[in-house]
């Protein structure tokens, strides 16, 4: 029988074109360089089996040319009672939990992540991801194949940096992974990272929630701007003789 995996935010998501965020007015993490610390405690799978899934998800959003953020592995000692009570001061944070449908009551044979905590001011401040680490659950970590793991991860991290679900089917923020057959960052969701943070210089977001399809028009208004800015005052700095 298909296993079908629903992949939970704990926030509600706010609607825009294919690709939504967390909440209304969110920014993202005010740093360009972001560490995801990670407890091994009551995890259902090995460290090695863990970080490898974790990798591929970072390697996924670090691809995404148009976004300024780099994303690092770590590690953290906060456990689930500390952050789930806002007070772990290594965030964000991966977390395994034993019982997860107790913390959040939550369906632990359908579910096999849920990112939540998401916290801004505008800019995110705290957030992570618990995983289900629950004995007998048939979404529980062990029962995941390598891709489903890898998916869960980078969908999961989506949400922390402040992406919501997008109705793409393709798109990595999909709320499912059951037709997933690949770990694949697609343009849509390239669009919501870049949106939430954008390169110094490049042309990010394509489908801007304000501007839609006028969005190309503005991102190369920009950079002609930028270009004849640069160029005055080159001939203002170093004027020739």
């Amino acid at each position: 029988m298909k296993k079908f995996f629903v992949l939970v935010l704990a926030l509600g998501p706010v609607g825009g074109f294919s690709w939504t965020l967390v909440s209304s007015g969110i920014s993202g993490w005010n740093v360009s360089e972001l560490t995801v610390g990670v407890n091994y405690t009551n995890c259902t799978v090995s460290n090695a089996v863990l970080d490898d899934a974790l990798d591929a998800a970072i390697d996924a959003w670090n691809s995404v040319p148009t976004s300024r953020l780099t994303l690092k592995r770590g590690t953290s000692t906060t456990d689930v009672a500390a952050f789930m009570g806002e007070t772990a001061t290594d965030a964000p944070v991966i977390l395994c939990d034993p019982n997860l449908g107790t913390t959040l009551g939550v369906s632990v044979n359908n579910i096999p992540g849920v990112a939540l905590k998401i916290k801004s001011n505008p800019n995110i401040y705290y957030g992570g991801i618990l995983l289900n680490a629950q004995s007998g659950a048939a979404a529980e970590l062990s029962n995941l194949t390598d891709l489903e793991l890898k998916v869960t991860l980078a969908h999961e991290l989506g949400h922390v940096l402040g992406l919501g679900h997008s109705s793409v089917e393709e798109a990595l923020m999909y709320y499912s992974v059951s037709t997933k057959t690949e770990l694949l960052v697609i343009d849509d969701d390239k669009d919501a990272l870049s949106y939430l943070y954008p390169s110094q210089f490049g042309c990010a977001a394509v489908h801007h929630r304000d501007w839609g399809a006028l969005a190309p028009l503005q991102c190369l208004s920009t950079l002609l701007l930028f270009v004849l800015l640069t160029r005055f005052a080159g001939r203002r700095l170093f004027p020739r003789f």
